[in-house]
C-alpha cells in the first residue's frame, strides 16, 4: 500500500541526528553480550558434572559442624556473666529489621532470662523485657564469634518478642523434628543453603523454584540459618521470599554466580557507548538545527502563513547569520517577498476601509443584488430610505417588493436593459416605503461580473429626490409668487394670488393673509382660500384684542400651531370661527416694517416636522421681501398718480370758479387715488354742516343741500381737535358713527379736514363698505 503521507525534510534530518548514528553500535555491543552468555551457559552446565558429586560430603561435614555449635550451646550460654553478656551486645550485628532478643533457656529450652534486646530500629534496649512462657514458630539460632573464648558460639532469636522456644536435648534430630512439626511456613517459597560462619552461601541444597531457574545470591544478610526436613535429612541455611512453586531438589551452581560479572561489565561498556552516541548525536542535531531546520521550519511557516492569508504575522525580518550561504539567500528573498505582501495587504486593507466608509456613509441607498432582483447586501441608508431599523430587514428580499403595481413595468424594462447593456443611468421610479408611503427615486446600475464559475450580481445605487423634487417645487413656487407681484398692480389681488399659492403648495384646507396696522395695532383680515375667500375680509378684530398675526409678527419666526382651540395666540371668538385646527402662522416682515401674516391652515390635527418649519421661513422671507417690494413700487405709482391727479384738480381749479362742479371734479379724481365706494364733502355754517358733493351714492342728488349739527357729530368734533385724518376699520362696529344720509352700511371710513387759511371750514369723508379698507 502506497504510504501518502507527506515527506518532511526537518523531520527526516532530526530521526538521522537523534536515534540512527549509534544505533549500529548498540546493535552490535547487544550481540557480544549474547554470545557471551550462551558460553557462560555452556560453561556453568560443564562444572555442574564436576561439582555435583562433591556437594554430599559437603552438607554431611557442615550437619556435624552444627551439631558441635548446638553442643557449644548447651555450655557457653550459661556461663555467660554481665560483662560478657554486655560484650555480647555490643558486638552482635543486628540485621533484623524486626524485634532481636539474646537470652538464655534451660534444657527443655524454656527461656530463663534475657542477654540483650534490640528494638525493630536496631537500637538496643537497655531495660529487661519480660517474656511469658510460649512455644515459638520458628527458631532462628544464630552463629558468632565469642569475644572469650574466641570459638564459635550459638545464640537463639526470635522476631516475636513472647516468643518461647523448645529445643528438647538439643540434638539436631529432635530440634530438626520439632522445627518440622511446629514451624508454619507463611513464606510463598524457600531456598535452603549451606553457609560458613560468617554467612556466605557456597552451596545450595533446596528451593521451591524449577531446576533451571535456581539462583543463589551471594551472601545471606546477617548469617541467619534455618533448619529444614528434606527427605529425612536436616539442613541448615536462609530463607527468601519467591514464588509460590513445587519443591525441587537441585545440585546446579547458581548462574548468577557466573553470568553476572560477564553481564555488568558488557552493560557498563554498552552504557557507555549509548551515553557517548547521544552526547555526539545532541552537539551534531544542534549545528543542523541552527543551521539547516530552523531556516526551513521558518520558511515553512511564513509559506503557511501566505497559504492561510495570514499576512500580518508574517515576519519581515528573515536574517539568519549562521546558517548556509544558499538557505540565507532564499530566506533573504522570501523576507523581501514577505514585506511585500506585508505591504500590498495593508495597502488593501485601507483601500477596502475607505470603501466600506465611503458604502456605509453614503447618502444614497446602494444594494448588491442577483440577476433575480433578490438584496445580497444593502448599506444603513438604503434600510433607512425604506424605513427599516437595520440593513438585515432587506436582506433575501426582492428588489419588487418595493415596487407599486403602477412602477412595476418600468421597472421590468429598466431590469432588461440591465441586463442587455450591463448598466442603465437615472432612471426615474417611484418606490413604497415599509409604511407604503410613495417617493421618488433616482436610480443607477451597472453588471458585477462574479469570480470564474460565480453567478453574476448587480450594483444598484438609489437616490431619494424627494427632497430635491420638493426644493423644485419650492423653487417654482416663490418664482410663481414673484411673478405674479411684479405682473399685479392691486395688492389685494396681489394677497388673493399669494394665499391660493401658499394653500396649494402645503396641501393646506385654507390660507389666511392679514395686514398689520403698526399706527392702531391692529390685525385687518385681507384675503383668504377657499370656503373662506368670501366671508374672511369682513371680519375684524378689535382693538387690543390678541390675535395670532400679532403674535407671530412680535415673534418674528414662523409659530406651528397644532391645535388653534387650545393656543393661547388666538382669542377664542375668532377661534370658533375658524373650522381649520392645526396652523402654521409666517411672519412678513421686512426690515422693521411689519407688514402682516399667512396663516396655512389644515382641517386636521397634525404635527410639522422641522423641514415643514424650515420651509416656510424662506415662504416668509420671499413673500415679505416681494410685499415690501411691491408695496415701495406701488406707494412710487400712488405718488405719481396722486401728483398727476392734483395736477388736475389745480386745473379744473384754475379753470372754472364754480364751486360744485370743482368738488365733483376732485372726487372723480380721488377714486383714481384712493378706491372708495362713497364720498361726500361737509362745509361747515356756523353750528351746521352742509352736504354740498357727494359721489357713489344712489341718493346723492336728494341728499345735496342736507344739514346735519356739528354738535352731534362725535367723529367731526374729534377731527376738528386733531385737525387730522380720521380712520374707522368697521364703521359699524363704532357707536360714534351717526350713517348720515343712509351710510349706516359703511364698514371702512375715513374723515379728513379741509382747512383754509388755517381755519377748518367743512370735512371730506369717504367710505367703503369694506371693512378695515384705509390705514392711518
Amino acid at each position: 500500500m502506497k504510504n501518502d503521507t507527506p515527506f518532511s525534510l526537518t523531520s527526516y534530518i532530526e530521526r538521522l541526528i537523534s536515534r540512527r548514528i549509534y544505533l549500529p553500535f548498540a546493535g552490535l555491543m547487544l550481540s557480544l553480550l549474547v554470545a557471551n552468555v550462551f558460553i557462560s551457559l555452556i560453561q556453568v552446565q560443564e562444572r555442574q558434572r564436576t561439582q555435583g558429586a562433591l556437594l554430599i560430603p559437603q552438607v554431611q561435614t557442615y550437619l556435624d559442624s552444627a551439631q558441635q555449635t548446638l553442643d557449644t550451646l548447651k555450655t557457653t550460654l550459661p556461663m555467660l556473666g554481665e560483662t560478657e553478656q554486655q560484650i555480647l551486645l555490643e558486638t552482635t550485628y543486628y540485621a533484623s529489621s524486626g524485634f532481636n532478643a539474646l537470652y538464655c533457656t534451660d534444657a527443655e529450652g524454656h527461656i530463663l532470662h534475657f542477654v540483650a534486646a534490640a528494638s525493630p530500629e536496631g537500637e538496643p534496649l537497655t531495660h529487661t523485657i519480660a517474656v511469658p512462657p510460649k512455644t515459638g514458630a520458628g527458631i532462628l539460632p544464630r552463629i558468632f564469634t565469642s569475644p572469650l573464648t574466641h570459638q564459635p558460639a550459638v545464640y537463639l532469636e526470635t522476631s516475636l518478642p513472647d516468643g518461647r522456644l523448645l529445643i528438647g536435648e538439643l540434638d539436631l534430630q529432635t530440634l530438626g523434628q520439632h522445627l518440622a512439626t511446629n514451624t508454619t511456613y507463611t513464606s510463598p517459597g524457600d531456598i535452603v543453603f549451606i553457609t560458613d560462619g560468617q554467612g556466605k552461601v557456597f552451596a545450595p541444597i533446596a528451593s521451591s523454584l524449577p531446576a533451571e531457574s535456581l539462583q543463589a545470591s551471594g551472601n545471606a544478610a546477617g548469617s541467619r540459618l534455618r533448619l529444614y526436613s528434606i527427605n529425612g535429612k536436616w539442613y541448615l541455611g536462609t530463607n527468601a521470599i519467591i514464588p509460590d512453586v513445587d519443591w525441587r531438589v537441585s545440585l546446579r551452581t547458581p548462574m548468577a554466580n557466573v553470568l553476572y560479572p560477564h553481564a555488568l561489565m558488557l552493560g557498563a561498556a554498552l552504557f557507555i557507548f549509548i551515553i557517548s552516541g547521544v552526547v555526539a548525536s545532541g552537539s551534531i542535531k544542534k549545528d543542523l538545527s541552527r543551521r539547516i531546520i530552523t531556516p526551513i521550519r521558518l520558511l515553512s511557516q511564513q509559506a503557511g502563513a501566505v497559504s492561510q492569508g495570514w499576512y500580518y504575522t508574517m515576519s519581515t525580518e528573515l536574517t539568519i547569520p549562521q546558517t548556509f550561504q544558499e538557505l540565507q539567500r532564499l530566506v533573504h528573498s522570501f523576507g523581501e517577498m514577505a514585506h511585500a505582501i506585508q505591504s500590498r495587504q495593508q495597502e488593501l486593507e485601507e483601500r477596502t476601509q475607505q470603501y466600506r466608509l465611503l458604502v456605509e456613509t453614503s447618502p444614497d441607498g446602494i444594494f448588491l443584488l442577483n440577476r433575480q432582483g433578490r438584496i445580497l447586501f444593502c448599506n444603513p441608508q438604503a434600510a433607512q430610505m425604506y424605513g427599516l431599523p437595520e440593513e438585515s430587514a432587506l436582506h433575501n428580499k426582492n428588489i419588487t417588493d418595493f415596487t407599486p403595481p403602477d412602477q412595476q413595468k418600468q421597472l421590468s424594462q429598466a431590469l432588461r436593459n440591465l441586463l442587455s447593456e450591463g448598466h442603465v443611468n437615472n432612471i426615474l421610479l417611484t418606490l413604497c416605503r415599509a409604511d407604503g408611503q410613495r417617493f421618488p427615486v433616482e436610480a443607477n446600475a451597472a453588471r458585477w461580473p462574479g469570480k470564474e464559475g460565480g453567478s453574476e450580481a448587480f450594483i444598484v445605487v438609489v437616490r431619494d429626490i424627494s427632497q430635491r423634487q420638493r426644493n423644485a417645487a419650492f423653487a417654482a413656487f416663490l418664482n410663481q409668487l414673484t411673478t405674479l407681484a411684479l405682473q399685479e398692480n392691486d395688492l389685494r389681488n396681489i394677497l388673493q394670488n399669494v394665499a391660493d399659492l401658499l394653500s396649494e403648495y402645503f396641501n393646506a384646507t385654507t390660507c389666511y393673509i392679514t395686514l398689520w396696522d403698526e399706527q392702531r395695532a391692529l390685525t385687518i383680515p385681507t384675503v383668504a382660500s377657499g370656503d373662506m375667500r368670501s366671508l374672511y375680509p369682513t371680519l375684524a378684530a378689535r382693538p387690543g384684542e390678541g390675535t395670532l398675526t400679532h403674535t407671530v409678527i412680535s415673534k418674528g419666526h414662523v409659530l406651528a400651531i397644532e391645535n388653534i382651540h387650545e393656543s393661547p395666540h388666538v382669542s377664542a371668538h375668532i377661534a370658533v370661527t375658524i373650522p381649520e385646527t392645526s396652523f402654521l402662522a409666517l411672519p412678513f416682515i421686512s426690515g422693521n416694517h411689519k407688514i402682516g401674516a399667512a396663516l396655512i391652515g389644515f382641517e386636521k390635527q397634525r404635527t410639522f416636522s422641522g423641514q415643514d418649519i424650515r420651509t416656510a421661513e424662506q415662504v416668509a422671507r420671499q413673500i415679505s421681501l416681494t410685499l415690501a417690494k411691491t408695496h415701495l413700487l406701488h406707494e412710487e405709482r400712488r405718488r405719481r398718480q396722486e401728483a398727476e391727479k392734483l395736477r388736475q384738480i389745480t386745473s379744473t381749479l384754475t379753470s372754472t370758479l364754480d364751486l360744485p362742479s370743482v368738488l365733483e371734479q376732485i372726487l372723480n379724481a380721488l377714486a383714481d387715488v384712493l378706491p372708495y365706494d362713497r364720498s361726500t364733502v361737509f362745509l361747515q355754517n356756523n353750528d351746521l354742516l352742509e352736504v354740498v358733493a357727494l359721489r357713489g351714492n344712489e341718493k346723492h342728488e336728494s341728499l345735496k343741500g342736507l344739514v346735519v349739527p356739528r354738535e352731534g357729530d362725535t367723529l367731526t368734533t374729534i377731527i376738528a381737535s386733531t385737525r387730522k385724518p380720521l380712520t374707522l376699520a368697521d364703521a359699524s362696529l363704532d357707536p360714534n358713527y351717526m350713517g348720515w344720509g343712509g351710510t349706516a352700511d359703511t364698514r371702512g371710513w375715513m374723515g379728513i379736514p379741509l382747512i383754509a387759511h388755517d381755519e377748518i371750514i367743512g370735512y371730506l369723508t369717504i367710505d367703503s363698505l369694506q371693512p378695515n379698507a384705509y390705514g392711518p
